[in-house]
């Protein structure tokens, strides 16, 4: 007897490759990462540039940590940036899973709309943020 297993790559995704895809694409000039410190994960995705290793992009990126500044600090710094800035946010869910906010929502400035909701991570942008 034999036993043939089938596993669907897709069922274990959850969305780091894309987001990461979509908002270094983007024509963003400030890309918060909101979550629970560094990641390696889309650190790996974003090549490093998040981290410093593409010099003309690490500007581009700051990381924001809801449990230590608090979802009132992070929409106003998001609000902030987006009066001069085209803004995305990357949001890690574990932060919501944690308690720490109910919903990707409640991290975003009232102009920002989810543009792109994956397994463990969503994308959100003011209007005029383009994205691939």
């Amino acid at each position: 007897m034999w036993d043939i297993w089938l596993v669907d790559p897709g069922k274990h995704r959850d969305g780091a490759e894309h987001c990461a895809a979509i908002a270094r694409a983007s024509d963003a000039e400030r890309i918060l990462l909101i979550g629970s410190g560094d990641n390696p994960q889309l650190t790996f995705y974003f090549g490093g540039a998040d981290i410093g290793w593409v010099e003309e992009d690490y500007l581009r990126y700051e990381r924001l940590e809801p449990h230590a500044l608090g979802a009132d600090a992070i929409r106003a710094r998001a609000s902030g940036y987006a009066d001069s800035l085209r803004v995305l946010l990357l949001i890690e869910h574990d932060e919501i899973m944690r308690g720490v906010s109910r919903r990707a929502e409640d991290l975003m400035p009232e102009n920002f709309s989810i543009r792109l909701r994956t397994v463990r991570y969503s994308i959100a942008t003011p209007p005029g943020v383009r994205l691939p």
